[in-house]
């Protein structure tokens, strides 16, 4: 094609800042279609959604230029009825529309074996179910040298943290300074180095300023250009990831073979909860069972879900008599339960499958009958498990697999935080040689300067297991039995209790701890123990008063292994090990005193 008719073709007036999306080619929804075929189930899909029916079946064309073939979609939607419609009268309302039409749009740039998108408007909803999440991401990792310098970051810990974290950097800090094998990035922000202006984006005009460049779900030059420099783009990219190595910016690397996540990896965890359903009620099983090491949380809203106090798990369809469950650490206990009462002594593998594929755990907060959140029953399950002699991490409903090294990393990096935190103190004297985490408790109500808040709830969040005041010191204690998944909720409770502690303390709000006091004197378990002067308590907790220590204590409950401390190599949950390692490097983001102890069991 000669160079006159690509310039018309490329020629427009307008400059913008575009944020560049992919399409997963890999759905199941998509596997083996063509890049035409592709777009236009995108777009039937979203026809179907909105209900556009008399259009349904129109396809749309490619224009190619450049070998880019495009394909655009606009449509202009019927979002709702403007405010205005419910505030004026009928009689100066009537006959009049106030519907609200929101513009949905979509550019598609098909590159030889890669489908890009640009949105505008509600165009996010046309792609949504059907983009490559981590694209911006996973591109990046073609380009970095990890040495750029770095304005925010936001990343998740793979060990289930309650919040995000964003964090904003001081001049001069760079992107290997801050990534940490135990988080997935999720959104970068960074300045974009000279090398890679005047290498890989040659062809766009900078001018003399530092230029920012956004990375997550999208990938985002923060400076506008004309549609002549993004049709380059998509050849550069395209080009970029055809022939360049890639740096990892994590040691997780999600896994995305739909052969394997959607099929041979689900049938693995099928079969997991399956022998732990057999192994807690069947009567046919042993004297020791095998327990899996399971967590059980909302796969992305964590925070909502530990703010949550009233759960029902239901059965696909089900509208009524469904079981309903107060404590969040019974629901997966429960959900077993429900799952194998609905099974005779004959029932196979697959029977159990048909009934837990269509398990639903809907959240509730407080008197509210709206759920709050909700996901699929096996979605909620956290778990390593092994393929082909590896370890495979189920998590916040994605599966990831690790580097050869990180086993290795992660055993040192955990000695050494158990060992730097470790608490001087004897906090717990009492050996913990049997018995429920609430029988061990309880050992300490009679103890001068102890109370024991366990299940003492103040906003729906529990400030601690165990708190002891010294003459200097308050030492809120968080407690679990083993070091497996069960870490994971330790390390979530420690976090949660600390920053809704320190924010209340710092703003000199009582609220929270005033909740947990009242609490504490309503359950049966403290009578004769109540707090009777309420304001002199809480005058313990005032801003500048003694300094709040946070404590994560554990004890071993394997015989193999009965000392946790220099033996962490010897454990086999790495869930447990990176919990723990991301619980400390969060408490120390936030200068949150964190100590650990383990408890004696013997």
């Amino acid at each position: 094609m000669p160079n006159s008719m690509e310039d018309i073709r490329l020629r427009a007036d307008g400059q913008y800042e575009i944020k560049i999306f992919q399409i997963d080619t890999t759905h199941r929804d998509l596997l083996g279609k063509s890049k035409h075929r592709v777009i236009n189930t995108l777009v039937k899909h979203h026809k179907t959604r909105i209900e556009e029916i008399e259009t349904i079946k129109d396809e749309l064309t490619s224009n190619v230029i450049d070998g880019v073939h495009y394909y655009t979609y606009v449509y202009n939607e019927k979002e709702k009825k403007a405010h205005w419609n419910n505030f004026l009268p009928p009689t100066l309302s009537e006959g009049l529309d106030f519907t609200v039409v929101r513009l949905s749009f979509v550019l598609f740039a098909c590159v030889e074996d890669k489908i890009f998108a640009v949105i505008g408007g509600g165009g996010t909803m046309v792609i949504k179910s059907f983009q490559n999440y981590r694209f911006g991401l996973e591109f990046y990792e073609y380009l970095t040298t990890l040495d750029e310098e770095i304005i925010s970051l936001t990343t998740r810990g793979i060990s289930g943290t309650l919040t995000q974290s964003n964090r904003i950097f001081k001049e001069g800090q760079r992107l290997s300074d801050v990534l940490n094998f135990v988080n997935i990035p999720s959104s970068i922000n960074l300045i974009l180095k000279d090398e890679i202006k005047d290498t890989y984006f040659d062809f766009i005009d900078f001018g003399n300023k530092n230029v920012q460049l956004e990375i997550a779900s999208y990938f985002h030059i923060k400076h506008s250009i004309s549609f002549a420099e993004l049709h380059q783009l998509f050849l550069r990219i395209n080009e970029i990831m055809t022939t360049q190595i890639r740096r990892a910016l994590t040691s997780f690397e999600e896994i995305k073979e739909r052969g394997l996540t959607d099929d041979e990896f689900v049938k693995i965890l099928m079969i997991e909860l399956r022998e732990d359903m057999l192994n807690t009620f069947s009567q046919a099983r042993g004297t020791s069972p095998r327990k899996s090491d399971i967590d059980f949380v909302h796969p992305s809203k964590i925070k909502q879900f530990y703010e949550c106090d009233r759960f029902e798990i239901k059965k696909k369809g089900q509208r009524k008599d469904f079981v309903i469950v107060n404590d969040r650490n019974k629901i997966y206990k429960a959900g077993l339960e429900l799952v194998f009462n609905q099974l005779d002594l004959n029932s196979t593998q697959q029977d159990f499958n048909n009934i837990m594929w269509g398990l639903r755990v809907d959240c509730f907060k407080g008197n509210n009958k709206k759920r709050y959140v909700w996901a699929n029953f096996w979605h909620y399950v956290t778990c390593e498990l092994q393929y082909e002699n590896r370890p495979i991490f189920h998590i916040d409903s994605k599966w990831y697999s690790v580097k050869d090294d990180f086993r290795d990393s992660m055993n040192r990096l955990c000695n050494q935080m158990i060992n730097r935190h470790h608490s001087q103190r004897d906090i717990l004297f009492h050996s913990w040689i049997g018995g429920s985490e609430d029988a061990y408790n309880s050992q300490y109500r009679d103890e001068e300067n102890y109370w024991v808040f366990d299940k003492a709830l103040g906003q729906n969040i529990e400030l601690c297991d165990i708190m002891y005041e010294s003459d200097s010191t308050i030492y809120f204690v968080h407690i679990k039995t083993g070091f497996d998944a069960k870490i994971r909720d330790l390390s979530n409770q420690v976090v949660i209790s600390a920053n809704r502690f320190m924010i209340s303390r710092n703003s000199g709000d009582n609220s929270f701890i005033n909740d947990v006091v009242d609490s504490y004197n309503t359950r049966v378990d403290n009578i004769g123990y109540e707090i009777t002067d309420k304001n002199a308590f809480l005058q313990k907790f005032v801003a500048g008063g003694k300094e709040i220590v946070f404590v994560m204590a554990f004890k071993s409950d394997t015989q193999r292994v009965p000392v946790i401390r220099n033996n962490v190599e010897r454990l086999e949950s790495n869930i447990a090990k990176f919990s723990l390692i991301q619980c400390v490097r969060e408490m120390s983001t936030f200068n949150y005193p964190i100590e650990i102890i383990e408890i004696r069991n013997s």
